[in-house]
């Protein structure tokens, strides 16, 4: 009985090596494939080529909106100019006016 329990015992520790040398599993103690690092490099490429392009993009609206900031205040304050002329022109004449 004994030698029995021995020989499965065995059995299964052979049994247990084999499945686990079976296994799919990379193994990363090999270098990889240059493949796959140059497909790495150049998905890197890329993405840093795709952050350039989101970086200028955001950069020409920033610009642009500012200079649409300083056009509407440009005419704002050539807008309040005209008017504080009329109103002096106005004011003016209603002086004449009453003056005579």
């Amino acid at each position: 009985q004994m030698c029995a329990a021995e020989e499965r015992k065995a059995e299964g520790r052979r049994h247990a090596v084999e499945q686990a040398s079976m296994n799919d599993y990379p193994d990363f103690s090999k270098a990889p494939e240059t493949s796959v690092h140059d497909y790495i490099m150049e998905r890197r490429r890329h993405l840093k080529d795709d952050l350039d392009q989101q970086v200028e993009i955001k950069r020409r609206q920033k610009a642009a909106l500012k200079a649409r900031e300083r056009e509407l205040d440009t005419i704002n304050t050539m807008a309040t100019h005209r008017e504080l002329a009329a109103q002096r022109h106005y004011e003016n004449t209603r002086s004449t006016k009453a003056v005579e």
